[in-house]
């Protein structure tokens, strides 16, 4: 018979060190229209410049991944996680963002017009001077860090439910938006920024300094109204 003394008859693989990255770029990148995606691991991916349009993220990670430049735009996002991620200059237009984290994430200069944050975590989300025209922040909450807003232009956009306390607005547009009076923007900036017809509910909350408010009279219709408050906060 076979003299098998000695023998390794079992293999044993070397346990994957823990932490380990099994993360990668997609094969379909750059060009990954309408692509399912669906529960994915793209964490640290680089996926700049990549087109996106249409495709299906729901609840995949792509925390820390690379986004600056994608076209995201009809992309579903719900409930993906995006803690740190690089959007800098991203078309998100009519993305979805429902029960999604973007903590921390990175979208300055980016276009959202259209997009929708349902339960949306935004702690230390940065959106400066983002398109959010007619964006959606239906019950989003940054409760740990604040959001940075400075400069964004959110005409149109809605605040339902939203708990935003002491996130900046710093020369924002936000000529039309509304839902202020439903959510939490208690020692949030305003300075300088454009408002609209609630301006009333974060007067009484929220810092406001030399804002320009547009005001309905029913004689005059809508009108600029320069005005200098000073509003030291609640």
């Amino acid at each position: 018979g076979a003299n098998l003394k000695g023998a390794k008859l079992h293999h044993h693989p070397k346990p994957r060190k823990k932490g380990a990255r099994t993360s990668a770029t997609p094969s379909c990148s750059p060009n990954c229209i309408g692509a399912n995606l669906r529960d994915a691991n793209l964490s640290g991916a680089n996926l700049s410049g990549a087109n996106l349009s249409s495709a299906i993220l729901a609840v995949a990670n792509l925390s820390g991944a690379n986004l600056t430049g994608a076209n995201l735009t009809d992309a579903v996002l719900n409930g993906a996680v995006l803690p740190n991620v690089d959007l800098t200059s991203a078309n998100l237009t009519d993305a979805s963002f429902s029960y999604a984290d973007l903590s921390s994430a990175k979208r300055d200069g980016s276009g959202f017009t259209g997009a929708k944050f349902v339960g949306t975590k935004l702690d230390g989300a940065q959106f400066v001077g983002a398109n959010l025209k007619n964006a959606r922040f239906w019950e989003v909450s940054a409760i740990e860090r604040t959001v940075n807003f400075a400069r964004a232009f959110l005409q149109t956009a809605t605040f339902y439910n939203a708990k935003l306390p002491k996130s900046s607005f710093y020369r924002a547009d936000l000529r039309d938006a509304s839902g202020f009076c439903s959510g939490n923007f208690s020692g949030a900036v305003f300075s300088y920024s454009k408002l609209g017809y609630e301006w009333d509910c974060l007067y009484r909350v929220a810092y406001l300094f030399c804002v320009t408010n547009t005001i309905w009279d029913e004689n005059l219709g809508w009108w600029p109204y320069e005005c200098p408050w000073i509003r030291s906060g609640a």
